[in-house]
């Protein structure tokens, strides 16, 4: 026999606030380093047992390839960052 089983996605929080910080490093220069993670437990919206991680791009966040660290110093302002939000378990993800 051959079971088929189908695994629930994680779903991001569908209203994410944004991530806004005062120029203070070199004021003018329009760059401050972010910690990327202070927004995980929003994007998780209380699911557990998943891993946030953020990318520059949306091929790279489909791909999970060229995660951004941790401690992120962002290339425009405003700058727009992808997530992917991955069952620890199966795997399945979300972008």
């Amino acid at each position: 026999t051959l079971e088929l089983q189908i695994n629930p996605l994680p779903l991001a929080n569908p209203v994410i606030t944004d991530y806004a910080l005062c120029d203070y490093n070199n004021p003018g220069d329009e760059e401050e380093v972010f910690t990327l993670d202070t927004k995980t437990l929003e994007i998780t919206n209380g699911q557990t047992g998943v891993t946030v991680t953020y990318y520059a791009t949306q091929t790279d966040a489909q791909n999970q390839t060229n995660g951004l660290p941790n401690s992120y110093t962002n290339t425009s302002n405003p700058q727009q960052i992808w997530i992917n939000i991955s069952d620890n378990v199966t795997g399945c993800n979300t972008v």
